[in-house]
């Protein structure tokens, strides 16, 4: 199942839950990940999940919803070219 295959996503949330589920499963179809999540453990480990299973992975500690936490300004969105889906 590669029908996503070096199609670029970025998926918040990455690091648990709904957002690791979808990480795994594009990973499994052949995407290109830029996984964000605001806990560093949580996304190291869903990252190299996803990496053992094939794919392409960029980290980022990101926290989306709040304006005190980290900054998804610094995803380094650039670092997997143009985006194709986004989570």
């Amino acid at each position: 199942m590669q029908h996503l295959h070096n199609r670029r996503a970025v998926i918040t949330g990455a690091g648990s839950g709904i957002g690791a589920a979808i990480a795994r499963a594009y990973a499994v179809a052949g995407a290109r990940l830029l996984l964000a999540d605001r806990d560093p453990a949580r996304l190291a480990e869903s990252a190299q999940a996803c990496r053992e299973l094939g794919a392409e992975v960029v980290e980022c500690v990101a926290d989306v919803g709040s304006v005190e936490g980290p900054r998804p300004e610094s995803m380094p969105v650039s670092s997997i070219s143009a985006v194709s889906i986004s989570w």
